[in-house]
């Protein structure tokens, strides 16, 4: 199927879906492509698109219509292979010298698009900070003029530690007087989920394979949760120390879907708490649409190649035009 091809598939699955004013069907997909408030315009420019390579338009359609994107698990359903056990998991896992004698987790979509998923965790990481990276550019740049907010990471994440090195932080309160602040709810944490982040936290998650208005409503809030979860010894330990220092403490949090969902509410709330002309708010949040569908594409190139073993070597000339880096010395 040539790109035009992929463009009129997409439009002949919507068109006809509904017939005065109802819905024929309520499948996952239809369900998906015609959720209104979810940014789900932005896909269809993102297809019209001549500059994107038919192929990464194919996979999207490949991911969001048909939901047969040829993992372990699909190709358990269709006969092809007997366990949907993860290879990419198994084999990074060999690379470093192991051998995997437990359970392999099922290679599912959303496995090999999630940080779970050792041979694609790079790859991943890459793109939760490619968007991130993105959006606090765009939001710095777009403040109004009397905004009194600054960014303190907008080349990258920092560590809760590296953070407070810096000035304003420190002015806030020390690095013992938040620990003295946290440290109770710290350690009620288990240990392998402690993690260090910032208040304004970006959640790249999956936002297909179910279908009905709530699931809108439950992905972007389950969503929520987690990263309110992940710091919520961090931020009681800034609220109590703001209490007394006469400090108020938010945590705000996107929502990314990896195939382009954006909830417009909760966006455009987010822009206002953050000081951001609303003349801006739409150009920024179609940039992250884009930048969602990108990454997505790269994270599933990555897991053709590692497939397929396709690895170029770095100044061979095998990473041509069109190629990018995803991880170590492989160029998709």
């Amino acid at each position: 199927m040539k790109g035009s091809g992929a463009r009129n598939a997409l439009r002949i699955w919507v068109r006809g879906v509904w017939r005065i004013g109802r819905q024929v069907t309520s499948t996952w997909s239809t369900d998906f492509l015609l959720r209104e408030g979810s940014s789900r315009e932005e896909i269809g420019k993102w297809l019209k698109n001549k500059s994107i390579p038919c192929q990464r338009q194919r996979r999207l359609l490949q991911v969001v219509v048909t939901g047969t994107f040829p993992c372990g698990q699909q190709l358990v359903k269709y006969g092809y292979k007997e366990k949907a056990e993860c290879i990419l998991c198994k084999k990074a896992y060999e690379e470093n010298g192991g051998s995997w004698k437990k359970e392999l987790p099922k290679e599912t979509i959303g496995h090999i698009q999630s940080s779970g998923c050792l041979g694609q965790k790079e790859v991943v990481t890459a793109a939760h900070n490619a968007c991130i990276r993105e959006l606090l550019q765009e939001i710095d740049v777009h403040g109004k003029a009397d905004r009194h907010i600054k960014l303190l990471t907008l080349e990258r994440e920092s560590s809760l530690g590296s953070l407070w090195d810096q000035e304003q932080c420190s002015q806030f309160c020390s690095k013992d007087e938040l620990w003295e602040a946290s440290k109770e709810e710290e350690m009620k944490i288990p240990w392998k989920e402690v993690q260090e982040g910032l208040p304004v936290e970006f959640k790249r998650t999956q936002d297909t394979r179910a279908s009905g208005i709530q699931f809108v409503k439950n992905y972007v809030e389950r969503a929520t949760a987690v990263a309110q979860a992940q710091y919520s010894s961090l931020l009681e330990g800034l609220r109590a120390v703001g209490q007394v220092k006469g400090w108020q403490t938010q945590q705000i949090v996107f929502v990314g879907g990896t195939c382009g969902s954006i909830h417009v509410e909760s966006f455009n709330k987010n822009m206002k708490t953050l000081g951001v002309l609303e003349s801006k708010w739409n150009l920024i949040r179609q940039k992250l649409v884009r930048r969602l569908l990108e990454e997505q594409d790269k994270v599933l190139r990555s897991c053709f190649a590692q497939k397929g073993g396709t690895r170029g070597q770095r100044g061979e000339g095998t990473h041509g035009q069109g190629r990018e880096h995803v991880k170590w010395d492989m160029y998709v």
